[in-house]
């Protein structure tokens, strides 16, 4: 995949913004509190069905998780983990979707990641 992007001082390509959506289906809770262990960095918005995350740990970043069934409920229903990055050369950025991906299969039933980029970018 060519993402858009630019290259550093070091002529290395970065990428500017890519988003990676991990999808499946799992309880509502485990995976919420699953996510809460994973993703360092403030809760910036947290809602029924929603929780948005800032973090350093890769970029900067931004994951949001969301739930078909409510956040705190045993509702085992589709769960999407959509996480942005910035910055990032194409081949750490492939890393980290593929350690997220391996991780979020552990929790969820049917895990896939599709990777796009956000923004327009």
């Amino acid at each position: 995949m060519r993402s858009s992007g630019y290259m550093d001082e070091n002529r290395t390509r970065k990428v500017a913004c890519l988003g990676c959506d991990l999808t499946g289906v799992a309880v509502a809770a485990d995976v919420a509190a699953a996510v809460d262990r994973r993703l360092p960095g403030p809760v910036w918005f947290s809602g029924g069905y929603t929780r948005v995350y800032g973090t350093g740990d890769f970029g900067p970043g931004l994951g949001a998780l969301f739930t078909r069934a409510p956040l705190e409920s045993r509702g085992h229903d589709k769960a999407t983990l959509t996480l942005s990055i910035w910055g990032l050369s194409d081949a750490d950025f492939f890393e980290l979707t593929s350690d997220w991906l391996g991780w979020w299969r552990t929790l969820v039933d049917g895990g896939a990641a599709v990777v796009h980029p956000v923004g327009g970018g």
